[in-house]
This record gives structure tokens, sequence and C-alpha cells, in this order.
């Protein structure tokens, strides 16, 4: 309560966590420091997708890739049964809501949202299978190492970019200038840098 809080998600993508430090008695303030952007070449996501019943289980890392991935299986003219047999997993209870709003059941969220508590919770489920990784241009490559060290065969592909934002405008700057900010949300290495 009567916190200033700097929210640095990408535009359209702070709204939940703005209305909760809202109900809490802070004043958000939404500040995108990254925005998304298309991969620079989508040849290797619709490659993947067009090889998706290949694999044992797709993860995806973020709503973001949710948003990527379902939007280039509809722009092919293509639905849920491409994907076959695969298995969903969702980094966390947000990207796992996203893929039910795409109408997608996910079968697999680790109890701890993040690289590592990915790969706990899915290494007992392979036995040598294929993995496709949905992610962003960059980040940390900790799913990928450690599976592939296990010994399973994974395809990493971008479904997206994060570029940085540049410069503010004048609207923001003043905003800033208004009061002092109390909290900074960083959600993720990109926003860090950023």
């Amino acid at each position: 309560a009567g916190q200033r809080i700097l929210l640095t998600r990408p535009a359209g993508q702070a709204d939940e966590l703005a209305a909760a430090v809202a109900t809490l008695g802070g004043e958000p303030v939404h500040l995108p420091v990254v925005r998304i952007a298309p991969p620079g070449d989508w040849a290797a996501l619709d490659d993947a997708i067009g090889e998706a019943a290949t694999f044992d289980w797709i993860v995806f890392a973020s709503v973001n890739g949710v948003r990527s991935f379902t939007a280039r299986l509809r722009a092919a003219g293509r639905d849920a049964r491409l994907l076959g047999t695969a298995r969903l997993a969702a980094i966390g209870a947000a990207t796992a809501a996203a893929l039910g709003d795409a109408g997608l059941a996910c079968d697999l969220v680790p109890t701890t949202a993040s690289s590592e508590g990915m790969v706990a919770a899915l290494l007992p489920t392979l036995r040598g299978g294929r993995v496709l990784l949905i992610r962003a241009d960059r980040g940390r490559d900790v799913m990928r190492r450690e599976l592939e060290q296990a010994g399973h065969e994974v395809v990493e592909v971008a479904a997206y970019a994060t570029r940085p934002v540049a410069t503010l405008d004048g609207d923001d700057e003043a905003r800033l200038d208004a009061a002092p900010i109390d909290w900074v949300t960083i959600t993720s290495g990109a926003i860090a840098e950023g």
C-alpha cells in the first residue's frame, strides 16, 4: 500500500500485475523496457510445427511462445490434429492458461516455474525422447543443455524476438519524474537488460 511500482513488462502484458498492485493499494506505473517482435525468420518455427507429431513433448517457455506457435499453426491452415500424440508442457500457470485459451490441453506444469523446474519435471517422463522447445530468440540455455546431457534430442526454436525499447517518449519521462519509484519489477533476463 502506498508504494509506486514500476512494471517493465511488454505492452499488453502487465494488466494482471497492474491490477494486483492497485488492489493492494499500490500505484502501478507501466513502462515497457522490451517489445515482442516476430523472429528474424519464420522458417524454423514453421518447420517445427510441420514436424510437431514427431516429438514426444512440446515445451512452451512463455505465453508469447504459445501465442506465436498457435498463430503460425492457424496461418498454415492447420489445427491441433497436426500435433499428433505430442504432449504439451508449460513453464508456468500463465503459459498453461494460454495453451488452454488456444484450445490445447497442457499435460505438464512444473511445481517451480523455471527452466530448472521444467527439467526436473520433464526428465522422469522421457525415455530417449524428442523434445521441441518453443522459446524467445534469447534467454537462458538451461533446458536444452540439461535435456541433451541426459541423452534426449532437443530442437530449440525461436517463436518470437525480444527487443529493447531504445528511448523513452516525453510522456514516459514525465511519469517517471512525477514521483519516485519505490519498486521495479523484473520478470526476465531481457527485461533486466532493458
